[in-house]
């Protein structure tokens, strides 16, 4: 609803400040754009994923598009790099369960012998 009363008002002032590309750059807003980053991808194969048009909405705060595309570059580069890590550590939790589940197998063996 703040989204949707912001971007009125910006389009409606549009003309007097001379930002005529306000309307174009603040789209409206549907349900189906209200995603997280991780849901984008969920339902899509991989030769059709398609970032909906908010991540790739310049900051409005800069004069051109090309801060923009600089933030949300910087922005997807940092998710990518924590979910490696993620992936990474999970993977090092897997490894470390089949070590131990191996040593007890030993032990037990050990044990009852």
């Amino acid at each position: 609803m703040k989204y949707h009363a912001a971007r009125t008002a910006l389009v409606s002032l549009s003309p007097l400040l001379d930002k005529e590309d306000w309307g174009l750059v603040l789209q409206p807003l549907k349900e189906e754009h209200i995603k997280a980053m991780k849901d984008l991808f969920e339902k899509e194969t991989e030769g059709r994923k398609m970032l909906s048009w908010i991540w790739k909405t310049p900051s409005v705060t800069s004069n051109n598009g090309s801060k923009g595309n600089e933030d949300l570059h910087d922005s997807l580069h940092t998710k990518w790099c924590k979910a490696r890590a993620h992936k990474l550590h999970w993977e090092e939790e897997v490894e470390l369960l089949d070590k131990e589940q191996r040593h007890i197998l030993v032990f037990l063996n050990w044990q009852a012998s």
